[in-house]
């Protein structure tokens, strides 16, 4: 009896966290923005490390001094995030700097390489990003999913999944605690160690 309170309890937690999860990094892009996590720390304390930075097209003409950009280099495969400190009109391109770094930097930005501007940002929503897009976190996804699957079969009026799996050497609740391990735990080792592999070098 224990074990399924706690189960469906379980449940209901790993549901909340993947309604917000959907809708955080998704309801956005309907909107047109672009979600990517911030890896480094020359953009703090506005943009500080584990973040998720929601970027959206802006045309570079109407790009004002101050605002903060998404580009990519020139080889366009790194994505760089940083403050303008001027947009030149005549000759197309912004000088940028990191708001913690110390000079500007030394290459400017052609207004081509703009993939837009800073619109919001959510504090350590980049480790769960990064995280849901390994291979770890995809295998997690996989259990949650199947767990939330059970329990709406369970409600329904449909077979006592917890008592099947109970019966079956008790896997359902092995399969949950796995999906925690996998998931908990690595995020809140990067958080801790703040190494994230993510889309965007600050």
């Amino acid at each position: 009896m224990r074990l399924k309170i706690w189960g469906k309890g379980l449940l209901k937690i790993i549901w909340v966290i993947f309604v917000i999860l959907l809708v955080g990094l998704s309801f956005p892009q309907i909107y047109g923005m672009k979600c990517y996590s911030v890896m480094s720390g020359s953009m703090s304390p506005d943009l500080p490390v584990g973040s998720a930075i929601y970027v959206k097209e802006k045309e570079p003409e109407k790009v004002e001094k101050g605002e903060i950009i998404t580009f990519t280099t020139e080889q366009g495969r790194t994505m760089i995030t940083h403050r303008v400190a001027e947009n030149n009109k005549e000759k197309h391109f912004f000088v940028t700097k990191g708001d913690s770094n110390q000079y500007q930097d030394t290459k400017p930005v052609k207004w081509e390489n703009l993939q837009g501007t800073v619109v919001f940002c959510i504090p350590f929503a980049g480790y769960v990003l990064n995280f849901t897009g390994s291979r770890t976190g995809k295998i997690a996804a996989v259990f949650f999913l199947f767990a939330i699957f059970c329990n709406l079969r369970d409600r329904r009026g449909s077979v006592n999944t917890f008592s099947v799996f109970e019966d079956r050497n008790k896997h359902f609740t092995h399969g949950i605690s796995a999906a925690c391990k996998l998931c908990f735990l690595p995020c809140l080792q990067r958080i801790k160690d703040c190494q994230i592999f993510g889309l965007v070098k600050l």
